[in-house]
């Protein structure tokens, strides 16, 4: 079966402590860039702890961090979001 989904739409993921740490940092990285506290350092999460967001997002955010053997920056299941 095949389904089509754009990266633009949202998905929802479980991040990992690895996971939690990479968005920190690179929330840091941007707030610096820009001189100014604009990014929240913590992912909002809902009540079952996952973390919303557009696909190539997280696939920007996480691209240098997963490979094979990696400590995963989050769980593998995901939740496609229409």
């Amino acid at each position: 079966m095949e389904i089509k989904f754009n990266i633009n739409n949202y998905v929802k993921v479980k991040l990992t402590d690895v996971g939690k740490q990479i968005y920190s940092n690179g929330q840091k990285k941007l707030n610096q860039f820009y001189g100014k506290y604009i990014f929240e350092l913590e992912p909002e999460l809902d009540t079952e702890g996952y973390w919303k967001e557009q696909l190539w997002v997280i696939m920007a955010m996480f691209s240098d961090s997963i490979f094979n053997g990696c400590d995963i920056p989050f769980e593998t299941e995901i939740i496609l979001l229409p």
